[in-house]
């Protein structure tokens, strides 16, 4: 009896642990216009952040030269 108690507590223990510091947040940050939690739009648009790294690629190759692999067919 005392083994199902300590799974039962442990249980609810990590039930309200979830709750109070993952899905309270997350509800929260719908309602509220905020930046916390996951929800939160991203800060930069992602489109500019990919021209940005495309950018950066073809500078990388212009510097060392690219390098193409070789097939795996050979």
């Amino acid at each position: 009896m005392i083994p199902i108690l300590i799974s039962l507590a442990a249980t609810a223990l990590a039930a309200a642990l979830t709750w109070r510091f993952c899905m309270r947040p997350m509800l929260r940050s719908r309602t509220a216009p905020s930046d916390a939690g996951c929800c939160a739009k991203p800060a930069t648009d992602v489109q500019a952040d990919i021209q940005d790294a495309r950018a950066e690629l073809t500078s990388l190759q212009d510097t060392i030269g690219y390098i193409s692999p070789e097939p795996k067919d050979r």
